[in-house]
């Protein structure tokens, strides 16, 4: 039974829509997974060279022992954001003669067959070569491995068990998050040292190889505690029914002092933290906001213009380029009825700027933090801040009038429901809008000079956004038919 449910699984990811409609868009995500999947390979030949030019005073295999407890709480936490729970596929079976333990083991099968538990393997196998097997022994080395990859296959069940158990409530997400802040600012001052317990822990088992039970027998535990859960909670009406979440009216009652224009702007805020897909990219906006730790303290990175520029749109810009080119795909499945309704377009658009912008703000606040490395990552970001909201804005909400696939907010970010490869070209054109105004002028006089054109562009951009929001609104009226077409038929 157990095979016969893993084949029909199969033969559903072979026939999906989803995989022969979306070719293109495939083949794109195929290959920047590819390149992913080559850096961390890359990474791991080269982590020997890479532990010894970070801690060039300690030893390697001390240095790796005493990261990985710092990376399987971060995979956690990744894995609650992003890996997908398959208990809805589980639907059509319900009603069928189907055992249902032979239901509840074809779930958590199919759970290990993510790339969550394959892609780290890219870096243990290369580190078993490169680090641990030049200071340990056959045995020892074996030891370790398993241990890392049955902690990597019990991280999975422990994420299936918190979703199951707890949904998608942020305050375990939260929790996972100050821990892990809470481990680093620990490690930083010197309370306490969970790198040396990890480096101890780690080498205990390569010590006493026969503790490499202890992570399988906890991979054992996690199993038990899905089976266990299923088995009990297995039906139509749970399978399907949706978590009752907190009202955010309170939350939101501020906008509605701002009339329609407030109220357009608390539906898409509510849109935004009530759907995992959008929830997913605002949670990737404020993971971002810390990528600038690590490339401004490199000077060789900190000095080119470029690197400035992407570090700058990713830091600053994330929410916009992620979310606006999505920006009417978000409501496709009742865009129908937002068009039967008696609202301004221009305050429709408006809302939907105000909200970027919000966001954007927001970000920008918070990146000043960045002014320990010195004024000219602030003066930079600033510029950027002006060029994102007064063109880079208005530019991804154009390109959306040209977006007809209907999208499910229900679905995770990694999902190619409704996307296609017109999203993946629209990020290149977010960095062409930006160099068509600074390559010219820094090749005419200087960097600075660059720089401070993009923020005059960008200023007047924002003084002229009223206007602007006007020619939108045109295009909005030109488009709209063909993308009620677009989400009537996708």
């Amino acid at each position: 039974m157990l095979r016969s449910l893993l084949s029909q699984n199969w033969k559903r990811i072979k026939r999906s829509p989803d995989l022969q409609r979306n070719i293109g868009s495939n083949a794109i995500l195929g290959l920047m997974l590819l390149v992913f999947f080559l850096n961390i390979l890359t990474v791991g030949l080269m982590l020997d060279r890479i532990l010894k030019s970070a801690a060039p005073d300690r030893d390697p295999m001390t240095v790796l022992n005493g990261l990985l407890l710092y990376y399987f709480l971060t995979d956690l936490l990744m894995r609650f954001f992003f890996q997908k729970v398959h208990t809805l596929s589980a639907k059509p079976y319900l009603i069928l003669p189907v055992k249902r333990a032979a239901l509840v083991h074809t779930l958590l099968v199919k759970s290990l067959l993510s790339w969550f538990n394959f892609a780290p393997l890219l870096l243990i196998v290369p580190a078993l070569f490169s680090v641990v097997s030049k200071e340990a022994s056959g045995v020892a080395a074996a030891a370790w491995f398993l241990s890392l990859f049955a902690l990597t296959l019990t991280n999975s069940y422990i994420n299936n068990y918190l979703r199951h158990r707890l949904t998608t409530n942020p305050i375990v997400a939260s929790g996972i998050m100050l821990v892990l802040a809470g481990l680093l600012a620990f490690e930083k001052y010197n309370v306490v040292s969970f790198a040396m317990a990890s480096s101890a822990l780690f080498q205990l088992v390569m010590d006493v190889p026969i503790l490499v039970l202890v992570p399988i027998l906890l991979l054992a535990l996690a199993y038990r505690m899905n089976f266990a859960f299923l088995s009990h909670h297995l039906y139509l009406d749970e399978v399907t029914k949706l978590r009752r979440s907190r009202s955010v009216r309170d939350v939101f009652a501020f906008a509605l002092r701002f009339g329609v224009l407030g109220r357009l702007i608390g539906l898409e805020a509510k849109l935004l933290v009530r759907n995992k897909r959008p929830r997913t990219i605002l949670f990737f906006t404020v993971a971002m906001l810390f990528y600038g730790f690590f490339v401004y303290p490199t000077p060789s990175f900190a000095n080119i213009d470029l690197m400035l520029i992407l570090v700058g749109m990713i830091v600053l810009g994330m929410f916009v380029y992620s979310y606006a080119v999505f920006a009417f795909s978000w409501e496709s499945s009742y865009f129908d009825a937002i068009m039967t309704r008696n609202i301004d377009i221009r305050t429709y658009l408006r809302a939907k700027y105000l909200l970027m912008g919000i966001m954007t703000t927001a970000a920008y606040l918070l990146s000043l933090c960045y002014g320990v490395y010195g004024m000219r990552i602030v003066l930079v970001n600033t510029t950027l801040f002006l060029y994102t909201m007064g063109v880079g804005a208005f530019v991804m909400l154009y390109l959306a009038t040209f977006n007809r696939a209907k999208l499910d907010v229900g679905t995770t970010i990694f999902s190619q429901q409704g996307r296609t490869g017109f999203h993946y070209a629209a990020f290149f054109v977010a960095i062409a809008v930006h160099l068509a105004v600074f390559v010219p002028v820094r090749l005419a006089f200087s960097s600075d000079a660059a720089f401070v054109a993009l923020g005059a562009v960008g200023l007047t951009g924002l003084l002229l956004h009223r206007r602007l929001i006007d020619l939108l609104g045109r295009q909005f009226q030109k488009r709209k038919h063909v993308m009620v077409a677009g989400f009537r038929s996708t």
